[in-house]
């Protein structure tokens, strides 16, 4: 996948997070508003068509290198964005301070 986004690849990008919960290799152009979460998640390049082909070329041409980069997109989604870290997050802010629960029961 292509990501040539001027904004930047960021946690609140539906693309990025589509793209890595689905294993995808993707190259991104590199903008300082780049989340550094995602540093071992893509292949980067400069915002020029000459970078972008040459990224889009290595990323072909190593399939082992952009299928560990896509693997460990796979984790992160699921530690960090997946339906069981969401449901955790939220459970975690549901629960009572322990001091609370036994003093209600």
């Amino acid at each position: 996948m292509l990501f040539a986004s001027t904004d930047g690849a960021t946690q609140s990008s539906s693309v990025i997070l589509v793209g890595i919960s689905h294993g995808v290799p993707i190259v991104t152009v590199e903008t300082a508003a780049d989340d550094p979460i995602f540093a071992d998640c893509f292949l980067t390049a400069a915002a020029t068509s000459s970078s972008l082909a040459d990224a889009v070329e290595a990323t072909l041409a190593d399939q082992g290198a952009a299928l560990s980069r896509s693997q460990r997109s796979v984790a992160l989604y699921a530690a960090r964005f997946g339906w069981r870290s969401l449901a955790r997050t939220i459970h975690s802010q549901l629960q009572p301070p322990a001091h609370t629960r036994s003093q209600g029961a």
